[in-house]
């Protein structure tokens, strides 16, 4: 791959457009601004560690589990578990 990528992924196209060799991240928080304080800490921890990644961010859990049922998959899952419906441990 040339250079390092890193997207926050909002749309299907952008999902696929993620290359084998990126960590993709999912974070699930249905506080709209803790899942921004989340993604934010989330970033520079890895740009600086030179580690190309995708973060798909999500406000509801149901939502990550239809993505996951229709086929994405993540490395590593950052999931509130104090949500209303469906919370991280549930999911």
């Amino acid at each position: 791959m040339l250079g390092k990528k890193w997207i926050t992924i909002k749309s299907e196209r952008e999902y696929a457009m993620l290359s084998d060799n990126q960590l993709t991240i999912a974070v699930c928080d249905d506080n709209p601004k803790d899942l921004d304080l989340i993604c934010d800490m989330i970033r520079p921890v890895l740009k600086r560690e030179g580690i190309s990644h995708g973060i798909c961010c999500y406000t509801d859990a149901r939502s990550l589990l239809a993505d996951v049922h229709s086929g994405k998959s993540f490395h590593i899952l950052f999931l509130d578990v104090l949500m209303d419906e469906l919370n991280g441990l549930e999911l």
